[in-house]
């Protein structure tokens, strides 16, 4: 058990997912006061939140690498990433961000001061 346990931790995509986990939260915690659930009185779920978000945050980085593992075809590319790799996660991510955003702010509308707008895809980002 205990080598299935390494395996996994050793994974890129393990250690990835963790270390957008980790820094996203920062991201989180500093952006938090333009969001509506930072207005509720319990710091249980504000915590809960800003935990979800940054869930959300890795999940989209970890399936980008994953859309690019493929292309690839090897999961260690992000152990040895190009320039052209690097754009290329990051664009997917964009993308994805976009439409999770755009979605967040016109149809469950989410979020609470638009801070900047995005006239042409009538989103307000953070």
């Amino acid at each position: 058990m205990s080598n299935r346990i390494f395996q996994i931790l050793a994974a890129p995509e393990t250690n990835l997912f963790l270390f957008a986990f980790l820094l996203n939260f920062v991201y989180e915690v500093w952006q938090a006061p333009y969001y509506e659930f930072y207005r509720s009185p319990s710091l249980a779920d504000k915590i809960k939140e800003l935990t979800h978000c940054s869930f959300g945050d890795g999940v989209i980085i970890l399936f980008s690498s994953w859309v690019v593992s493929v292309l690839v075809r090897s999961r260690d590319w992000v152990l040895y990433p190009t320039s052209k790799l690097a754009f290329l996660v990051t664009s997917i991510g964009l993308a994805i961000t976009l439409v999770i955003e755009t979605y967040r702010v016109n149809v469950s509308k989410v979020y609470g001061v638009p801070v900047l707008a995005v006239p042409i895809l009538v989103v307000r980002l953070m």
